[in-house]
């Protein structure tokens, strides 16, 4: 082609000369009509591509002679499908611009009425469009080629590191991207690392068994690895917090199917969280609100139990469901229909056992104990350093846990150690206990984790949602 152009160049400009030696007059153009041929259209190359042909237009007069000397600009439109705004998909040789490339150029046309210019394609996949303009005549072609993606280079649209419900299956879309990050186009193989442990499908995957598992996205040369973490299936009553937004909410461990049961908007900095915690028969709901307790089903519905108490200590309820603690210049007790109210201890920093017996104390200095409401017996709870938290009673009441000194520590109620369990920050602290006493939720650092109490191991929960900003607090399992 390049071959081809230049013999022509080389036989026009000899009859040129020939012409002008003869003396002949030159004909002027005839412009009432102009006639745009595209030169190089339709060709084909990935991103940043250096095309092989020039492109631009050859123009004739009306009676299809080469029109020499006229002005013609070559825009490349954006991915918008328009000069202005958009990324650019395809660039032009313009010497006057830094790096020599730009979306636009002026040319005159040459002795051949050709205008074309070097191009390379940008870096978006698609459809790149040259408009060719004869300035001061109506005459305008366009001119249109493909950028096609590079070879892929890494595989995104999966979770990398994620907690899910056991055989609850989640989706995703894995897609292969070349080294800008566009779609590659070609398909991505998921698979499973044990398929006795998460079942994979090129779009979804199912937690078949509680513990970590691995998937694996493969293409090409590229290969992808996701940890799964797969967790029972279970809601947590959770106060949420966002600038001046607080709700009461409920959500599953992984952070899906998220129901906002009561908001409040403070005009400045939060300095309550409403606490909420179950009835046994997960019918009704006990929460604080400003400094009041109160007691409402999942649709709103309050009771008459609003009494006053101390923000920011532990509200219970036993699981005959006959009684609510709440602490208010010491530790109360009232029924749930408020027919009867009672003071327990003058204490207000303890936390009662779920079957009322006992007592977990944390005393101005931080020593814990654990006092028998019944028989007034009161033993210490083993620790090296003052705490900052109560003890967590499990459901059944036969034990307690804590946080000393970044050890998790289990305890009977009468002070006996049953076992450590080591988590590296002393910051860490029990939560909430599952019904059946096989789960611990933990605060971490900035999230939460899940212990499982028979093999200490320990999985990540609701990254998502701590991920958006909002924080989360005082949860409480579903029985």
């Amino acid at each position: 082609m390049a071959g081809r152009l230049g013999l022509q160049v080389l036989i026009g400009g000899a009859l040129a000369a020939l012409a002008a030696g003869c003396g002949e007059p030159t004909v002027p153009l005839d412009t009432s009509f102009l006639t745009l041929e595209a030169q190089g259209a339709g060709q084909v190359d990935t991103i940043d591509a250096d095309l092989p042909v020039r492109i631009g237009v050859r123009v004739l007069d009306a009676k299809g002679r080469p029109a020499e000397g006229l002005r013609v600009t070559l825009t490349a439109m954006r991915s918008s499908g328009h000069e202005f705004g958009g990324d650019p998909v395809l660039l032009v040789r313009n010497v006057s611009q830094p790096g020599g490339f730009a979306t636009d150029v002026l040319r005159l046309t040459n002795p051949l009425g050709l205008a074309v210019v070097e191009a390379r394609f940008a870096r978006i996949v698609g459809e790149a469009v040259l408009e060719a303009r004869v300035l001061d005549y109506n005459a305008v072609d366009t001119l249109r080629f493909t950028v096609l993606p590079g070879n892929p280079v890494r595989i995104e649209g999966f979770p990398q590191d994620t907690t899910v419900t056991l055989n609850v299956p989640f989706t995703f879309s894995p897609v292969a991207r070349d080294r800008l990050r566009n779609d590659a186009g070609v398909p991505v193989t998921a698979g499973s690392g044990d398929p006795s442990a998460v079942a994979v499908s090129p779009r979804s995957a199912t937690g078949l068994r509680i513990g970590e598992a691995h998937m694996f996205f493969h293409v090409g040369q590229v290969s992808e690895i996701a940890r799964v973490h797969v967790v029972p299936d279970a809601t947590l009553l959770v106060s949420v917090q966002s600038g001046a937004n607080v709700e009461m909410a409920t959500m599953k461990l992984h952070g899906s199917a998220r129901t906002t049961l009561r908001q409040w908007v403070q005009p400045t900095t939060p300095r309550w969280l409403p606490s909420p915690v179950w009835s046994p028969d997960a019918t009704q709901v006990a929460y604080v609100s400003l400094d009041t307790l109160v007691v409402s089903d999942l649709q709103g519905a309050r009771s008459n139990v609003t009494v006053a108490l101390s923000y920011g200590r532990p509200i219970s309820w036993t699981r005959d469901g006959q009684w609510i603690y709440f602490s208010r210049g010491g530790v109360w007790r009232i029924a749930p229909d408020a027919s009867a109210r009672q003071l327990l201890v003058p204490e207000d920093r303890a936390r009662v056992s779920p079957d009322g017996r006992y007592l977990a104390l944390r005393s101005l200095n931080g020593s814990l104990a654990v006092r028998d409401l019944t028989s007034g017996v009161q033993v210490p709870l083993p620790s090296t350093d003052p705490s900052e938290w109560l003890p967590v009673w499990a459901p059944d009441s036969s034990e307690l846990v804590y946080n000393d000194r970044g050890v998790l520590r289990f305890c009977h109620p009468d002070g006996t150690l049953i076992e450590t369990v080591g988590i590296g920050s002393s910051a860490a602290a029990p939560l909430t206990w599952s019904p059946d006493g096989h789960w611990i939720v933990l605060a971490y650092r900035e999230s939460w984790l899940l212990l499982e109490r028979s093999s200490g191991a320990f999985f990540p929960i609701l990254r998502e949602i701590f991920a958006t900003g909002l924080h989360l607090a005082e949860p409480d399992w579903r029985p």
